[in-house]
């Protein structure tokens, strides 16, 4: 008899050293839509952290704003990449930006390898290698103009 093995349940990674885990169903088309989303997210608020309006702020007025928005940013992984993804993976804490963009620099390498083309395509438009890694967001307060977060 042949058998069709679970297609559609998705692809387990291991995201800490605890054993936790998660399911990207990268071949989902609700996984691509929340990740569209959840890129255009991390898309507007670069744009929103290189403008003006942000950088007329205090520093301590742009920390609390990036803790805003990164608290907007772990919803929507969570609700792409599963409940509780963001504890998982970043503990009881609201991440900095480079630590945010190391979980898609390594969950990238595995999308690449399960996804189909589309979500593939996203994750290579995220890389924040690809736009030479001079970021504008503010990382403890002060900017940092070498590796870092890109959207």
């Amino acid at each position: 008899m042949e058998k069709l093995k679970n297609i559609a349940a998705g692809t387990e990674v291991q995201v800490n050293d605890q054993g936790d885990t998660i399911i990207c169903n990268f071949g989902s088309q609700e996984f691509y839509a929340g990740f569209t989303d959840l890129v255009e997210h991390l898309e507007k608020i670069q744009h929103y952290v290189s403008g003006g309006e942000f950088k007329e702020k205090t520093e301590r007025e742009q920390l609390q704003i990036m803790i805003d928005k990164t608290h907007g940013i772990m919803h929507d992984i969570d609700e792409v990449f599963g409940a509780e993804t963001c504890k998982k993976v970043f503990g009881d804490i609201t991440p900095n930006p480079f630590m945010i963009a190391d979980f898609f620099d390594q969950i990238g390498p595995i999308a690449e390898k399960y996804a189909n083309g589309r979500t593939k395509e996203l994750y290579e438009k995220y890389n924040r290698s690809r736009k030479g890694n001079n970021s504008q967001i503010p990382y403890n307060g002060k900017r940092h103009g070498g590796k870092g977060y890109r959207r």
